[in-house]
């Protein structure tokens, strides 16, 4: 749960980070533990392949949160900015600034607003996943187990 929430944030590139932060909090703060590992594999759900779908996902839905439904950028345009973040001919600090701007003023706001219920959904869905998986595998060992004493 706590890695596909982190996935489905605006924040590729330090999500496993994240989720290694949010187990020593639950941990220490809350008593309250989780597979580390497990949380660090759902993060790759959200990728450098998968970045700019998932990112527009996450900013047309916020648009239509905030109310902004006229406002509404094509994927080809949105695309093109991404690119233009990360063209290897602009210097560190043009990146940055255009980084920063796009992200805070720009289309960083409706991207986070929009990344609440997906993040909310998909943790939820990880949840009963992860929980479906490890309760079949664990009486699948159980029946193996006995069939073995018997």
């Amino acid at each position: 749960m706590v890695g596909m929430i982190w996935a489905m944030t605006p924040t590729v590139g330090i999500q496993m980070p994240l989720v290694f932060i949010t187990w020593l909090i639950s941990k220490k703060f809350f008593n309250w533990d989780f597979s580390v590992i497990n949380g660090m594999a759902w993060t790759w759900t959200t990728n450098v392949f998968t970045l700019i779908p998932i990112y527009y996902t996450f900013y047309i839905t916020g648009q239509m949160m905030l109310g902004r439904h006229g406002d509404l950028t094509g994927y080809d345009s949105f695309n093109k900015l991404w690119e233009m973040a990360f063209d290897p001919n602009i210097g560190f600090w043009d990146t940055t600034v255009m980084w920063f701007d796009t992200l805070i003023r720009g289309w960083g706001v409706p991207m986070l607003v929009g990344s609440l219920p997906w993040a909310a959904f998909s943790g939820w869905l990880a949840y009963v996943l992860s929980l479906r998986f490890v309760i079949s595998y664990r009486q699948r060992r159980m029946q193996k187990s006995m069939n073995k004493t018997n």
